[in-house]
C-alpha cells in the first residue's frame, strides 16, 4: 500500500522479504551459538533482545502511517501525470 508505483516495486519488495523472512532466522542463531559455546543464557538472551530495541528505535523514526501512505499516493499521482503528459507529448509528436 505505501510503496510508490516508480519502477522499484521489485526492490522494496526483496528488501522486505529480505528483512522479515531471511533474518528470521538470525537472533535464534545466535543465542543457539552463545548457549552452545557455554555462555550464560541471560548473555543470549540480551543478545536477542537487541535485535527488539533496534526494531524499536528504526519503528519509533518512522513516520505515522497516514502520512507515509499520503505520500506514496502522491507520488504514484505524480507519476501517473508524468505517464499522461509523456503520451500526449508522443501522440502530439505524431500529428506533426
Amino acid at each position: 500500500m505505501c510503496v510508490p508505483q516508480n519502477g522499484h516495486e521489485a526492490e522494496i519488495t526483496g528488501f522486505y522479504t529480505y528483512c522479515t523472512i531471511i533474518l528470521a532466522w538470525l537472533p535464534p542463531l545466535i543465542f543457539s551459538l552463545l548457549v552452545e559455546a557455554g555462555t550464560d543464557q541471560k548473555y543470549g538472551v540480551i543478545a536477542v533482545s537487541s535485535f527488539f530495541t533496534i526494531g524499536f528505535i528504526t519503528l519509533s523514526m518512522a513516520a505515522p502511517w497516514n502520512e507515509i501512505l499520503d505520500e506514496a499516493r502522491s507520488a504514484n499521482a505524480k507519476q501517473e501525470k508524468d505517464t499522461s503528459d509523456d503520451s500526449a507529448e508522443e501522440s502530439t509528436a505524431e500529428e506533426k
